[in-house]
């Protein structure tokens, strides 16, 4: 026996990320909805508390939102390289 379905409508997406969802799906082939969903799938079933890079930034920022402050507070010093 399956499971019912049920449908989720995001409103007021920019059109910068539906693009580039709609990119991440193309280099998939599947569809954008497909890919929607196994991003939603994936994020349900997670129970990580951290998204790995670049879903994480799409967690934490606005389309057009200065990245800088975020990738300075996720920095880790690396020691010296000898040479």
């Amino acid at each position: 026996m399956s499971s019912p379905q049920t449908s989720l409508t995001v409103r007021k997406l920019s059109p910068v990320t539906k693009a580039r969802l709609a990119a991440r799906a193309k280099d998939r082939g599947r569809s954008l909805e497909a890919e929607v969903r196994s991003i939603l799938d994936a994020a349900a079933e997670s129970t990580a508390v951290e998204l790995p890079f670049p879903d994480c930034l799409l967690a934490v920022l606005e389309p057009g939102e200065d990245i800088s402050p975020f990738l300075d507070s996720r920095r880790t010093p690396h020691r010296p390289i000898a040479l």
